[in-house]
């Protein structure tokens, strides 16, 4: 079985934006703004819009063989700022409600990786007559680069630090 260090290296890697939203909770759990639907909600997606223009380039782009799936993670994460509010419960969540957890009873992060992964189902399925068979069966190594697998006694699938 993998080790707790394998299995996190093996997830999607977290957004650098993350940090302006990170500097956004901080900021709203200070304050005692009310707003509707909610204040902190609100002040955490201060000065962040959706980016619809380059969410129609990644619609644009989706079948293009150069267009990676590292191209397409920092896309999905650049157009959809709200993403992000998914990655503050490990820090902050806890001073909100307790605990980290959602509903389904996974941490916020569990879900960004889930959310991500549909998002990647999606990119594969729109290319699978370019590289999304190999890419939705097999996965990505660490620089992205879609696994192929030509004998079908291959172990490299199956060895999870080789999987991103």
């Amino acid at each position: 079985p993998a080790t707790p260090e394998v299995r996190m290296i093996s997830r999607v890697p977290m957004p650098a934006k993350s940090g302006q939203v990170l500097a956004n909770v901080q900021d709203a759990l200070r304050s005692n703004v009310k707003q509707a639907p909610n204040g902190v909600l609100c002040r955490c997606m201060r000065n962040m819009k959706t980016d619809w223009d380059r969410a129609k380039q990644i619609a644009r782009r989706i079948s293009d063989p150069k267009y990676k799936l590292s191209d397409f993670n920092e896309d999905i994460a650049a157009s959809f700022p709200e993403l992000h509010l998914y990655l503050v419960d490990e820090n902050l969540a806890g001073v909100q409600s307790g605990g980290g957890d959602t509903v389904s009873g996974r941490t916020m992060g569990d879900e960004y990786q889930r959310t991500l992964g549909a998002f990647y189902a999606v990119y594969w399925m729109m290319r699978l007559d370019v590289d999304g068979k190999d890419g939705f069966v097999n996965g990505v190594d660490a620089q992205w680069d879609v696994l192929v697998v030509d004998d079908k006694d291959s172990l490299v699938v199956t060895q999870p630090e080789k999987r991103m």
